[in-house]
């Protein structure tokens, strides 16, 4: 349970380094969790910076209700295995990183509030059986490229609200095998909501 106080870290993703949960041989981060860990963790605030992921976990439960997350040069969250996160606020930010966030193997990302700034994709969901549900949050990137907000590969995604901003970008991609559900009551201020294709 993180409540309060500022955690900083620097370092590669394979430092193998972490300040406050050793992640052992998944990267180095603030807080993390190895492939073995099934704990829970717990965030209500605080402040993290970060050059590489802040948040890494592997078949562990992951909350958070606020705080803020800043990182130069990775994501914020990496989610792999069977591990669950739910986010209901907090600030998040990324600068000279692909994503935000990614979801991997069979993990589930369920956005309920938070306000997303990032600099390229805010979600990329990348495996068969994984799952991302969006129905509520503030997500904004400065992406001036043919991409999008959300990438969705193989796995399931469900937008169903929220307000997403990135007027020289798109709403979302799925590519062929991935499915894209999205709710009436998403405000988009993007070039186009769907991207059909990435040359």
């Amino acid at each position: 349970l993180v409540t309060g106080g500022t955690f900083s870290h620097t370092g590669a993703l394979d430092s193998h380094a972490s300040d406050v949960y050793d992640p052992h041989k998944e990267g180095g981060c603030i807080i993390g969790s190895d492939t073995s860990s099934k704990g829970s963790i717990t965030i209500s605030g605080g402040t993290f910076q970060s050059t590489c992921n802040i948040l890494r976990c592997n078949n562990s439960t992951l909350t958070i209700s606020n705080g803020k997350f800043s990182v130069n040069g990775a994501g914020v969250l990496w989610l792999d295995g069977n591990a669950k996160a739910t986010l209901t606020g907090g600030t998040y930010s990324a600068k000279k990183s692909n994503e935000l966030c990614t979801i991997l193997a069979k993990s589930k990302l369920t956005v309920k509030g938070g306000t997303f700034n990032s600099e390229w994709s805010v979600f990329e969901n990348w495996s068969r059986d994984a799952v991302l549900t969006i129905s509520a949050g503030t997500f904004i990137t400065t992406m001036n490229e043919k991409n999008a907000m959300v990438r969705n590969a193989d796995g399931k995604t469900s937008i169903t609200g929220g307000s997403f901003t990135g007027k020289n970008c798109y709403g979302y991609f799925t590519e062929e095998g991935g499915t894209v559900k999205v709710g009436k009551n998403v405000k988009w201020d993007v070039k186009e909501v769907e991207l059909k294709q990435i040359d």
